[in-house]
């Protein structure tokens, strides 16, 4: 095997995971910032699927955030249709 090949897939190995190892937390923070209220509009991006998160997540803590999303979704449309009404 090429030399210069084998060196340019560790060096793109090693470059992803200290990217990843740096984003980690912002993405974990970012997460939890997005939780701290119920939104007021039921198309706010904090209630988009965090794909980055969820990655991190195990199976288990896959289902319980897809079950928060749900929650706070549906908390956010009927805040939304409140607001509709009056």
């Amino acid at each position: 095997m090429n030399i210069k090949l084998i060196w340019y897939e560790f060096r793109y190995y090693v470059v992803d995971r200290v990217v990843r190892l740096i984003r980690v937390p912002f993405i974990i923070l970012k997460h939890e910032w997005h939780i701290l209220y119920i939104r007021k509009n039921e198309f706010h991006k904090s209630l988009d699927m965090d794909i980055e998160y969820m990655d991190l997540l195990s199976n288990k803590g896959r289902a319980e955030y897809l079950a928060n999303l749900v929650v706070r979704r549906k908390l956010a449309h009927y805040n939304d249709v409140k607001l509709q009404q009056r």
